[in-house]
């Protein structure tokens, strides 16, 4: 999944960051590929949306099985993860709100650093909970 994610956020970045009146934007205009890129962006932003949903689940999950096993505090690892996610969570509502205020080009690049950024925290957030549920079994 991440490296779907980084080859789509490169062919993306290449196609906007062209000028606007230059003769390659004009075919792909022509062609219908910026109407696909348009189907492409909101494909990944689906997939945000859904990742956010797992990501919020996940980290729930972590918490609860440390309340559960009656350890106070969650293990180095996991508590380097949760200081991650919870980092991530804050600068991601900083990048969906520059989304509102950046141009168009910008917006299709900061779509895919965003998912593929959210890829990466709700994978270790998965390899967290599971590391979790492992140790306090024993």
């Amino acid at each position: 999944m991440f490296n779907l994610n980084f080859t789509i956020c490169l062919l993306l970045s290449k196609l906007l960051l062209l000028p606007k009146s230059s003769k390659i934007r004009d075919k792909l205009k022509d062609k219908g590929l910026l109407f696909m890129m348009n189907i492409l962006l909101i494909i990944l932003t689906a997939i945000f949306i859904i990742e956010s949903i797992f990501e919020v689940r996940y980290f729930y999950q972590i918490r609860t099985i440390f309340n559960q096993s009656g350890r106070i505090e969650p293990t180095k690892r996991v508590q380097r993860i949760i200081t991650i996610e919870t980092q991530w969570s804050w600068i991601s509502w900083i990048f969906l709100l520059l989304l509102f205020v950046l141009p168009d080009m910008y917006t299709a690049i900061l779509i895919c650093v965003i998912t593929l950024i959210e890829t990466w925290v709700v994978y270790e957030l998965y390899n967290a909970r599971e590391y979790a549920k492992k140790i306090n079994e024993k």
